[in-house]
């Protein structure tokens, strides 16, 4: 979001002129970035033939570099690494990131700067009841961090989140949320066990319930079709 706002604010700044971002990918970090060109136009924000001419274009200087020449690079000029790499993490991001491997959220935590932080989104986990990650608990990644209270809200949160993936997952085939849902609307008795479902996971937030008959959860459903 930061950096979203600030590109857009210099783009107004600087109308009419060529911008060139440097940003410093390479291609052997990911598969996704191995196809990564060296320079390309950037059009998110200056469309083209934009009334001011503003031109805006993406530069990755050292895209084709392997990680022993940016290593080599840092030597040769003296330029220290990050902390994090000196912590043992095996690539800088936030101090956690849902994108990061386990080993680098516990090296996270090992940090004395970063305990609040793991310790409020634990917090976010045991109120929400959802996992930091789509198949883990950032909870579970320094467990000795947390107070008893937290680490008892979480067991709670870990019972709930479970009750609720079962309910889901009973939930009638083609109602389940996809892409382009909802693509049909339920029939009374699908419409039940709606209705018996969300009374369940909304219990867990103390919720309102909108739609707590079938009729009105069919109603919403070809309202929303």
């Amino acid at each position: 979001t930061y950096m979203v706002i600030w590109m857009r604010r210099h783009a107004r700044e600087l109308k009419g002129q060529q911008i060139v971002q440097v940003v410093g990918i390479r291609r052997d970090e990911s598969v996704k970035r191995r196809s990564t060109p060296i320079s390309k136009s950037d059009l998110r924000y200056a469309k083209a033939g934009n009334r001011a001419g503003t031109s805006m274009s993406l530069w990755h200087p050292v895209v084709t570099w392997s990680t022993e020449q940016v290593l080599d690079f840092h030597a040769v000029v003296g330029l220290d690494l990050h902390p994090a790499y000196h912590a043992g993490c095996s690539r800088v991001s936030c101090a956690f990131c849902v994108m990061q491997s386990l080993k680098d959220a516990k090296v996270a935590a090992s940090i004395a700067g970063n305990i609040p932080l793991y310790r409020h989104l634990v917090e976010m986990e045991a109120n929400s009841s959802f996992s930091f990650w789509p198949k883990g608990w950032l909870a579970d990644v320094a467990p000795h961090l947390l107070s008893p209270a937290l680490a008892a809200a979480i067991a709670v949160a870990k019972h709930k989140a479970a009750e609720r993936q079962s309910i889901e997952a009973a939930m009638p085939v083609g109602l389940r949320y996809v892409k382009g849902w909802p693509i049909r609307v339920p029939a009374n008795d699908e419409a039940e066990r709606i209705v018996v479902a969300r009374r369940a996971i909304l219990g867990h937030y103390g919720a309102e319930d909108l739609y707590d008959t079938p009729r009105a959860v069919i109603d919403r459903f070809t309202e929303l079709m």
